[in-house]
């Protein structure tokens, strides 16, 4: 569960949910991933925190194993709201937003505009969503 709770930044989930929520094994279902959790985490996160024990890791080692397997390929970090920075080798590799009607999202590399990556979407909330996706896609190879 610590495990859920550091890839989706969530500090104390204990407030929101009661243990019988917990207990039921329904905690991630009600809590839901952040769009930007890579597919590969949440499966290991999953396994990990299945209710029926034959389901789970069957040891630290095996659950560390299947960590290990996980290879980062882009470390992104959020700066703030719709601003995303990554250290790739040598290169800074930024996402942040333009507008507020229609909204850019512009990837920048080494303060450069990479126009291959860019998008045009209708709001911020999308441009949110497009960053998250783009996150939890390339994180890791």
């Amino acid at each position: 569960m610590t495990l859920f709770q550091l890839c989706n930044n969530y500090q104390d989930l204990s407030q929101e949910f009661s243990i019988d929520v917990a207990k039921a094994g329904k905690l991630i279902e009600k809590a839901g991933y952040k769009e930007y959790v890579p597919k590969r985490v949440r499966t290991i996160c999953n396994k990990a925190c299945a209710v029926d024990p034959a389901r789970r890791y069957q040891s630290i080692e095996e659950l560390r194993q299947a960590m290990e397997r996980l290879r980062v390929a882009q470390d992104w970090h959020i700066q703030a709201d719709l601003q995303w920075k990554a250290k790739i080798g040598t290169q800074l590799h930024e996402m942040v937003t333009d507008g507020n009607g229609p909204v850019t999202c512009v990837y920048l590399v080494n303060q450069r505009r990479k126009n291959a990556n860019c998008t045009v979407v209708s709001n911020v909330d999308e441009a949110r969503l497009h960053h998250y996706r783009w996150v939890a896609n390339n994180t890791l190879s």
